[in-house]
């Protein structure tokens, strides 16, 4: 493709993305979530900014991470961390039993941290959109489907449940009834092949399900530039931004079809953003060539973006860093369904200052 027809092909996608995310942005906070930051610009150093790796399913792993970044009480589930902010690197969904849990409670802080100054950024990952797809049943627990047919069994009389049995059985997610869209044929196919157990969470989280548009399509990113760091979920290199006067075009386009995608308005990512949830180029071993191409991509960016922070890639046992530090990579595989590690989270202080903070004892 010419440089200009990319230009004219973006301006269309571009169009379409912005009228999806407006009519997804449109509810209230009180009864939905915190819009995500998706325009490309850096949001402003915070005096605390921590990154929380990959959290699959696992409810306890996630408070443990929480309180181990010192944003969450001990024993409720109640924002403390005041005007800190939090970036969640993606891959909320899939090895776990806890998923809609997690997204209540995500949900639920959001709303809090921003009432008391600070932030909590959850990224899209790519097992978000493995769970989104018509293939999205390999890495799903039987808990989780168990979880969501009850969650729909309860949820669509929620009009008959007390404010406790509706906040317990995590209603606020529910927008019934589950069904795909009129026109997918690929999706009433699936539905009618899969067992009934399994039919709940996949209209669900189905593009255009009442999660995945409703909540996925929002009130997630799929890169963030907060301060000088950039948090994506695998990697962001020159190549995805290409063919943008302003990277932070790049940025936002790229967030813009995510959200359309989640919410139902394309069939399937293009390979430029695919990539950025995918790609391996900072999770394994890395050379100095990648490095090179690593401080290529920060000085495109706005604002004096000096590390990128990522997940994806399983960094057993402990967080580690790459390029001198311009590369971080927070994944240590704290789900049970991964490898079950005690909960550790990447500070990132003013001037530059980066450490890791481990959990004192246990997992949350």
């Amino acid at each position: 493709m010419q440089a200009g027809q990319a230009r004219a092909a973006g301006a269309v996608l571009l169009c379409l993305c912005l009228a999806a995310h407006a009519r997804v942005s449109n509810g209230s906070e009180g009864d939905e979530g915190v819009p995500a930051h998706v325009d490309g610009t850096p949001l402003p150093q915070p005096k605390r900014l921590v990154g929380i790796g990959d959290i699959h399913g696992d409810l306890q792993a996630v408070k443990g991470a929480l309180r181990t970044a010192g944003v969450l009480h001990a024993t409720r589930d109640t924002w403390i961390g005041g005007r800190t902010v939090v970036v969640q690197v993606g891959d909320q969904l899939d090895r776990g039993d806890d998923e809609l849990a997690i997204l209540a409670l995500i949900r639920k802080l959001q709303r809090q941290a921003k009432r008391a100054g600070g932030a909590l950024h959850v990224l899209f990952g790519n097992h978000e959109h493995i769970a989104s797809s018509t293939q999205g049943f390999r890495y799903a627990t039987k808990g989780t489907y168990a979880n969501f047919a009850r969650w729909e069994a309860v949820c669509r009389e929620k009009g008959r449940l007390s404010a406790k049995e509706f906040d317990e059985n995590h209603c606020e997610l529910y927008q019934g009834p589950l069904m795909c869209p009129m026109q997918d044929l690929q999706c009433q196919a699936v539905a009618k092949r899969v067992p009934r157990e399994m039919r709940s969470r996949f209209l669900a989280l189905y593009p255009g399900g009442c999660i995945a548009k409703g909540l996925l399509a929002k009130e997630r990113a799929a890169a963030l530039i907060v301060g000088d760091t950039l948090f994506v979920h695998a990697g962001l290199s020159v190549r995805h931004l290409a063919h943008h006067a302003r990277p932070q075009d790049a940025i936002r386009d790229i967030n813009l079809e995510m959200s359309l995608y989640f919410s139902g308005g394309v069939a399937e990512l293009s390979e430029n953003t695919m990539d950025v949830i995918w790609t391996r180029d900072y999770g394994q071993a890395v050379d100095r060539r990648t490095c090179n191409e690593l401080q290529r991509t920060l000085a495109m960016l706005p604002g004096n973006v000096t590390r990128i922070v990522v997940g994806h890639t399983i960094q057993p046992g402990e967080i580690t860093n790459a390029c001198d530090g311009a590369a971080w990579r927070i994944d240590i595989g704290m789900s049970r369904g991964t490898y079950g590690t005690r909960p550790q989270v990447l500070e990132i202080l003013p001037g530059g200052r980066v450490k890791v903070r481990r959990a004192a004892g246990g997992r949350g």
